[in-house]
């Protein structure tokens, strides 16, 4: 027999629910199930921990990209507005390591791609360093005299070539412009004999960067000259 307990301040006209069994009442999670459950979502977040590394290099990278095809546009376009006779002038007055090539100073930018100023582009201080993230390399092959013979096809004319004969075009330079994520460091033993950054050097010291080509020609032919 069921016996109904009920208050009397409560309607009459509803009946008290009858009391559940001890059998049908709910009951917590053990401590196994407990156990389980964070074993389950631990092995999970170890798994999403794992691709943390791979996201940041990705970000990384992308970001280096970035920046880099902010820098060379501002670089290519200096090069380009630059009277051609400057741009030569400038060119002779810097050590050339190669008799095809020439370079210019160093130019550094922040993580943002803005210039850094420094006092000294062969050797910045240290709180300049501090400042710098990419380290731009520009290397330019010098123009060379206007000659119908070397127009043969036993003559190179791109800038990887260095070993074979060339073919210099009158009033014409190639430039190629290299955007190195240096973080500070200094990238001269990076370079080649021709000032070109190696890709080697470059992959065992961690230096990522990217490499940008582009030519400038005088406005017109000067035929007073040879």
């Amino acid at each position: 027999m069921t016996v109904n307990h009920q208050h009397p301040a409560v309607d009459k006209e509803r009946p008290c629910e009858p009391l559940r069994p001890f059998s049908l009442r709910r009951r917590a999670f053990s401590l196994i199930e407990i156990c389980i459950a964070l074993g389950i979502v631990a092995f999970a977040f170890v798994a999403l921990l794992g691709l943390l590394p791979v996201g940041l290099g990705n970000f990384s990278q992308a970001m280096n990209t970035q920046t880099s095809t902010e820098v060379y546009p501002r670089l290519a376009a200096e090069l380009q507005e630059t009277e051609f006779d400057t741009v030569l002038k400038l060119a002779n007055t810097q050590k050339a390591s190669h008799a095809n090539y020439f370079y210019m100073k160093f130019r550094y930018f922040d993580a943002q791609g803005q210039e850094v100023k420094v006092s000294n582009a062969a050797s910045p201080t240290d709180d300049e360093k501090k400042q710098i993230v990419y380290t731009a390399n520009i290397r330019g092959s010098f123009p060379g005299k206007a000659d119908p013979k070397l127009h043969t096809s036993n003559y190179f004319t791109s800038l990887p070539s260095t070993t074979g004969a060339r073919f210099n075009p009158r009033d014409l330079m190639f430039f190629a412009i290299q955007v190195a994520s240096s973080k500070g460091r200094e990238i001269d033993s990076l370079l080649d004999p021709t000032h070109f950054i190696d890709s080697v050097k470059a992959s065992k010291a961690g230096v990522p960067f990217r490499t940008y080509s582009i030519h400038i020609a005088r406005n017109g032919y000067d035929l007073t000259k040879p």
